[in-house]
This record gives C-alpha cells, sequence and structure tokens, in this order.
C-alpha cells in the first residue's frame, strides 16, 4: 500500500479517541492559519507520510510557500512543496522521520513575501479505521477555560527549579545564528547567551518557563527596532515560531524571534485577557551587535608608479631635456574601502583565518582622478589593514608626436617642454587604520598638539 495514500489514523485528544486521516488540508490567510482539517496538532502517521494540502488567501502566495519542521533545540527540517504548486494552493508531505520523537515540533510555513504561520505537530501511532468508525467518533469534550486563573495567581507559580534543566547548556548557537534566552513570564532572565554574541543576523529563542495553565495565554515578541533586511553597513523584526513542553506542573513555550536592529534587542511578554487584548507582563533586554559588508580605512601607501618632471640643463650653447625629478617611489596618502567578500562580520567574534583576506580598492586623497588602486588586503584585529596591488595612474611623459625625448636640444623654457599624461601601472604596498581608529587617533594627537 502506498504511504502516500489517504489514510485514516486515529489520534487521543483529552482522554478520547478522535479518528483523523492522513491526508489533512489548511487554509492560510490574514493572521495565518485560518482552517483546517484537524482539531489541534497535525497527526503524522509514524509509519508513513502525511500529505498536507494548503490553500493560500490574500496575502499569502502558494506560488512560493515552503515548509520547515522546527523542533526544540534541533536545526529545522526543510520540508519541499510539491512542485506543481501554485498562487493558489500547494501541498506539502511530511515523512515521519523528519518529526522528533521526543520533543515537541511545529511545520512551519512561509512564502517569499514575509507571511509566516506555524502548526504544531503530533507523530501517531495507530492503525487504520473504517470510515464507519470515523463518521462516529466521539467529539472532543470543550476544552479547559484559560482564564480560570487569574493572571496575578499564574505568574507567582516559580517554575525555577524547571527552568534549571538548562543551567549546563550552551546558550548560543554560532553555526546555526541562535542564541537562546530562558526566562520567566515576568522576563527574569535564568540563563541566557553571553553579551557581545548576539548580532542583528541572529534568531533569539526565548524559552519562557511558566505556569502550565498560563502558558496558552502567552505570547512572546521583538520591541525593539527592527532590523532592515538587506542593510548595508560599513565599519568607520519579529517571527515566531513557539511550541510547549510541560514538566511538573510548569510548561516552556519556546518562541523564536528575529530581525533585530544594531543596539539594544528587546523582546516583550504578554498575556491574552479574557477581553482580548494582551497584557504585558514582562520583558528583557540585550546587546545586538552590528554586522559589517565591509570597512573603510585611511593611511599611506609605498608605489613604484613614477611621476616624473621634465626640465632644461645648459649643455655648451644649448639646453638640453632632462628630467627634473629622479622619479623614485612615491608615498601616496589612500582611502581604501575592503568588502568583506566571506559574509558579513561581527566584529566582537573571532573567524576562520581566511576570512581576514579580502579584495579591497582605493583612491589617492590628492589628484583623485588621476590615481586608482586595487589589491588585496589582509586585516589584523579588524582595525590594521595590510595592503598590496596595483596602482594605476595617468603620469607625465614626453609628448611623443614632438619628436624630443631625454637628452634633445629645446629652445624655450621649461613650461613649453611638450608633455602628455597617459595611464600606466605598477605595484604598491600599505598600510592603512580602520576610519574610526584613525579618526580617534587623528583627535587624539590634535589635543595633544594644543595642550602643550
Amino acid at each position: 500500500m502506498l504511504k502516500n495514500a489517504i489514510l485514516a489514523v486515529s489520534v487521543l485528544s483529552i482522554g478520547s479517541a478522535l479518528p483523523l486521516a492522513a491526508q489533512q488540508s489548511l487554509t492560510l490567510g490574514n493572521g495565518g492559519v485560518t482552517a483546517k482539517s484537524f482539531p489541534a496538532r497535525l497527526p503524522v502517521p509514524t509509519d508513513g507520510n502525511v500529505v498536507v494540502s494548503v490553500t493560500c488567501t490574500a496575502p499569502w502566495d502558494c506560488a512560493s510557500v515552503s515548509g520547515s519542521i522546527q523542533a526544540f533545540g534541533a536545526p529545522a527540517v526543510p520540508v519541499a512543496p510539491d512542485p506543481t504548486r501554485t498562487a493558489a494552493g500547494a501541498k506539502l508531505s511530511l515523512a515521519a522521520s523528519q518529526v522528533p520523537a521526543d520533543r515537541p515540533a511545529n511545520l512551519v510555513l512561509a512564502d517569499d513575501a514575509g507571511h509566516t504561520a506555524q502548526v504544531p505537530l503530533e507523530k501517531v501511532a495507530a492503525p487504520p479505521v473504517p470510515a464507519a468508525a470515523l463518521a462516529a467518533a466521539p467529539a472532543a469534550p470543550a476544552a479547559e477555560n484559560p482564564f480560570a486563573l487569574p493572571l496575578s495567581e499564574a505568574l507567582a507559580t516559580d517554575c525555577s527549579e524547571t527552568a534549571g534543566q538548562f543551567r549546563n547548556e550552551r546558550m548560543y548557537f554560532s553555526g546555526d545564528n541562535l542564541a537562546r534566552f530562558i526566562v520567566s513570564p515576568r522576563g527574569q532572565v535564568y540563563f541566557g547567551a553571553e553579551p557581545d554574541s548576539v548580532d542583528e543576523n541572529d534568531k533569539v529563542e526565548v524559552v519562557v518557563v511558566a505556569d502550565e495553565r498560563l502558558t496558552p495565554r502567552l505570547k512572546v515578541s521583538r520591541k525593539s527596532a527592527f532590523r532592515a533586511p538587506g542593510a548595508l553597513n560599513v565599519v568607520g523584526a519579529g517571527t515566531s515560531v513557539g511550541f510547549r513542553t510541560q514538566s511538573s506542573g510548569c510548561q516552556m513555550l519556546t518562541t523564536r524571534v528575529q530581525n533585530f536592529a544594531p543596539g539594544k534587542g528587546e523582546v516583550e511578554i504578554t498575556a491574552l485577557t479574557d477581553k482580548g487584548g494582551d497584557q504585558p507582563t514582562g520583558s528583557f533586554d540585550f546587546g545586538v551587535n552590528t554586522l559589517y559588508s565591509g570597512a573603510l580605512a585611511f593611511g599611506a601607501i609605498r608605489t613604484e608608479l613614477r611621476d616624473p618632471a621634465f626640465g632644461l640643463v645648459a649643455s655648451g650653447s644649448d639646453s638640453l631635456i632632462t628630467r627634473k625629478e629622479d622619479g623614485t617611489a612615491r608615498v601616496l596618502y589612500v582611502v581604501t574601502y575592503t568588502p568583506f567578500i566571506w559574509g558579513k562580520r561581527d566584529l566582537e567574534k573571532r573567524m576562520p583565518l581566511h576570512h581576514h583576506i579580502n579584495p579591497m580598492v582605493g583612491a589617492t586623497l590628492t589628484d583623485l582622478s588621476r590615481n586608482a588602486i586595487l589589491g588585496v588586503s589582509v586585516d589584523l584585529f579588524n582595525s590594521f589593514y595590510l595592503n598590496g596591488g596595483v596602482h594605476a595612474g595617468r603620469i607625465r611623459r614626453l609628448n611623443s608626436e614632438s619628436g624630443l625625448e631625454e637628452g634633445s636640444p629645446f629652445v624655450g623654457n621649461s613650461t613649453q617642454i611638450p608633455t602628455v599624461r597617459e595611464w600606466d601601472a605598477d605595484w604598491f604596498v600599505g598600510v592603512t587604520l580602520d576610519i574610526r581608529a584613525a579618526a580617534q587617533l587623528i583627535k587624539s594627537a590634535v589635543t595633544a598638539t594644543q595642550g602643550s
């Protein structure tokens, strides 16, 4: 029998057997999931797959919808949609092997426009049942009123012992760009990522440990400024994915929020009231490091591209053309830009050695239209740059159309010697300093000079 065929399975719901089919459907619309064929959690048979038919209404676009299975403390598992998807509908197939059996998991749906929705998953191990039994299945009893417990009493529940299970666990996962904070519903941080570890590209996993009667009402969201997608920062907000786990009268509501702007990241926890509004219960904040796309630097280069001047020297009764300067290597002051080609950089974090080698381009502070440099930069300590490469410039030469060369007799003064500027190139080496550090150095030097 094909595992993707339509089956009937039984799911336990508050003590009652509620038969459900292995092919399910849901509708996405304004606000997320607006309709579904299953009562609470999406059942996934332990011996096969479940096919989810997704219908999209505004503002969703099923032509770009995709899915992933996200579980607490585990990397996301992508779920590929059927290639026949359209703007109005799509199908996704979830295999039992993709859903962990030892922890809660969600099917997270998203489209290219940034809309997201989540559906709790549940693995079910039940044989197929006849259609007649499916039709005769008793309805699930009414859920307990989540507002029966006063909010003040629910907030007073001490869940620190449950939170203690995270005492020796990692709170930052650099490979997954994930920072974790374990907090109370009042915003007290039990455990969290180290200072200077979170950057604007990280997702923040907030685990709220609270009274199990309170967690269905809780909501976690980013309160601080939203990070503009694609922002270009040169040196010199919130998508929720929630699921709950239970432990000794306390539950852990896990939510992932992201798109924190650099500076101070702030997360707010609210509780739904019986009047339909959200009442803040607590908040916490943390530092968010800037990600830089490249660096501006100021310094000097030594270039082998010579730019001689020409003059006259007396030889008997004649005046001969000669080089007025010997055309030795020159020192030029430059401003350079080094793009971080290995990816945006958090200056507070260590990185592989090869990430410190990048291309660079630059311009001289004088004769800007006549000079350009291009090469390779090796940065040290994210502020000191060793540069080398090619210096291209328009240099003076005797005009070949005049037929003159060095040593030729010339009648007239030195300003009348026919010269032209032509492009040429040679190598250079240089040292530059991050614009921020250079500015601070110049400011300190000026202050010291004025004080002496």
